[in-house]
């Protein structure tokens, strides 16, 4: 019973050290794709300028005409490099919605119940066909059973929230200068950052919940395989104690027998001499 404790702990040790590991390759996962998403692209733009000045439309012949003026316009065009401030919320957000159902997969397919239940029943198969044929199979799999139906493994939803806030209230439209728009690859930054430590936070405080479940189910396994063996070894201390008693009271009995015979050969043998 020992043994059969000790292979489904071992099972179940498995399940939860792989999801330790899927969390923390999962995490590292997550935050190369924060450098990606903070590379946002500038864009060339290009701006009109129209130019107004008088020229004089004097003729020297034609005193008249001396002090005559004409406004001209003179159109430019001057390409520029900006920020788009949707393009830097466009990645925050899909940053944050795609690394959200990441991790909700990743987490929800980290320990399979029916795999669980599998790995379980074969460990415990296992261990009963190398152990004594006194062992009864049915009852330590509706042991086994009656613990995995209790075992409701948690799911992981992550909930931002509005993150596109983080940006639209401090910027609008087109960045151009420079200041500005290093200042809003630094806003988008601090956003994606923000935002993975909340992600992590709810997948870690999942892992924790989903370990914690796990070991209760191997705790209450074993509890539950070792109540049996001690309350066995306790009917056995009281039957072998029953027994004792029970050949020291034949041994008491045999004793008496004894000695009546023993009394009564020798007052047969001095009857015989009379």
């Amino acid at each position: 019973m020992a043994g059969i404790a000790h292979r489904l702990g071992s099972t179940i040790n498995t399940a939860i050290e792989h999801a330790r590991k899927t969390a923390t390759e999962a995490r590292a996962d997550l935050r190369k794709e924060v450098g990606a998403a903070a590379n946002v692209q500038t864009r060339t733009g290009t701006k009109k300028e129209t130019e107004r000045y008088k020229v004089s439309t004097s003729t020297w012949l034609k005193p008249w005409t001396w002090g005559d003026t004409e406004t001209i316009e003179s159109t430019t065009y001057a390409s520029y490099e900006y920020i788009a401030t949707a393009d830097a919320i466009e990645r925050l957000v899909n940053y944050t919605h795609e690394s959200a159902a990441d991790l909700e997969r990743t987490f929800n397919n980290i320990v399979s119940m029916s795999a669980l239940r599998t790995d379980l029943k074969r460990a415990l198969i296992e261990e009963l066909n190398t152990g004594s044929q006194a062992f009864d199979p049915a009852e330590f799999r509706s042991t086994l059973e009656g613990t995995l139906n209790q075992l409701a493994l948690p799911e992981l939803k992550l909930d931002i929230g509005d993150c596109s806030q983080f940006i639209s209230s401090k910027f609008s439209g087109q960045v151009r200068s420079e200041k500005k728009m290093e200042a809003l690859r630094q806003t988008l930054r601090e956003s994606l950052d923000l935002v993975f430590e909340k992600l992590i936070t709810g997948l870690n405080t999942a892992v924790q919940q989903l370990s914690s479940d796990l070991e209760n189910a191997r705790d209450s396994l074993e509890k539950k395989f070792t109540a049996g063996l001690q309350s066995e070894l306790a009917q056995l201390k009281k039957d072998f104690a029953a027994q004792e008693t029970e050949i020291k009271r034949y041994g008491d009995l045999v004793t008496i027998c004894r000695a009546g015979l023993a009394e009564a050969a020798v007052f047969a043998h001095s009857s015989t001499r009379g």
